[in-house]
């Protein structure tokens, strides 16, 4: 494992960033190898030293868990599989081993099961960068599909919110683009390659919030249909992404304190009829506009 980063080089000439541990190592699976927490850090230990030996760029990931929760406690998902019988709270397990946490570099976990981001916990000071490194529309899910319509994805947009936002994540992927199997709805576009909604949800994140750009605070009263997060860029760059998850338009008056605010905003929309379609600008007046947000809908703003 710890040679793994060498063979990429050589046979594609790319450098891994980082490389994981064990793909969900809490599922009982073809594709995963089980482990207890206790065993993750026990093991971390060893794969962690030999990896920075010989590839000291390369960064750790662990435990890439299938459930979210299983960062931070023991409890499982109504239905899922429970092969550990309660040996979960992998982050707890790698934050109270000293050697363990120093090896690990970033923090990662897939979304998948209860679809819920949870939030970093108060009893572990030292912070890590938290990658959700995998999740997809599985068929038959309450949000999940099979769907390309704008119901599906004002959800999907919903769960990118709330990985970032309640879950400080700094890296949200989707599994693939397009799935090997036959209408399983997995793909980010569907398996006869209908594009979807969800692919344009998440280009209202990842075209506009782009590396380096820091996450900053929305406080006041927000509509109970709306979320709202906003991030900034080095080059003053400010974005803002609304989600109006409700049944009628949503009217949000929003101001900015700290910093310039921008002169204007444009408005990039994605609604059952718009695929990020870019808006006329609306003018930002003594620090102020209003958001006015269709019904199911997604509108990134933008500027300068």
């Amino acid at each position: 494992m710890a040679a793994f980063p060498d063979k990429v080089k050589q046979n594609t000439g790319a450098d891994l960033y980082a490389m994981s541990v064990q793909n969900e190592p809490d599922y009982d699976s073809s594709s995963s190898m089980v482990y207890s927490a206790d065993e993750m850090a026990a093991f971390v230990k060893v794969l962690g030293p030999k990896l920075k030996a010989l590839s000291p760029a390369v960064k750790l990931i662990a435990p890439e868990t299938v459930e979210w929760r299983h960062l931070w406690s023991n409890q499982s998902a109504a239905g899922a599989t429970d092969p550990l019988s309660g040996k979960y709270d992998f982050g707890h397990a790698l934050a109270k081993d000293v050697e363990a946490w120093t090896q690990l570099d970033i923090l990662g976990t897939h979304m998948y099961e209860t679809l819920v981001a949870e939030p970093w916990p108060a009893d572990v000071l030292q912070k890590k960068p938290v990658w959700m490194t995998e999740v997809c529309g599985v068929k038959g899910w309450p949000e999940g599909g099979p769907s390309s319509d704008i119901n599906n994805g004002v959800a999907v947009a919903g769960w990118i919110h709330d990985a970032i936002v309640n879950g400080n994540a700094t890296t949200w992927l989707w599994f693939w683009y397009k799935s090997g199997s036959t209408n399983d709805n997995e793909g980010l576009i569907l398996n006869d390659g209908t594009d979807t909604k969800r692919h344009y949800t998440l280009g209202n994140f990842s075209k506009f919030v782009r590396p380096g750009f820091s996450r900053v605070d929305v406080t006041g009263a927000i509509p109970a249909d709306v979320l709202l997060s906003a991030y900034k860029g080095a080059d003053g760059t400010v974005v803002i992404v609304a989600i109006n998850q409700g049944g009628a338009t949503a009217t949000v008056p929003i101001s900015f304190s700290g910093g310039t605010a921008p002169a204007s905003l444009e408005p990039n929309l994605t609604s059952a009829s718009d695929n990020l379609k870019a808006g006329i600008a609306v003018t930002v007046s003594g620090g102020s506009f209003t958001a006015t947000l269709a019904s199911m809908t997604v509108t990134t703003f933008v500027g300068k």
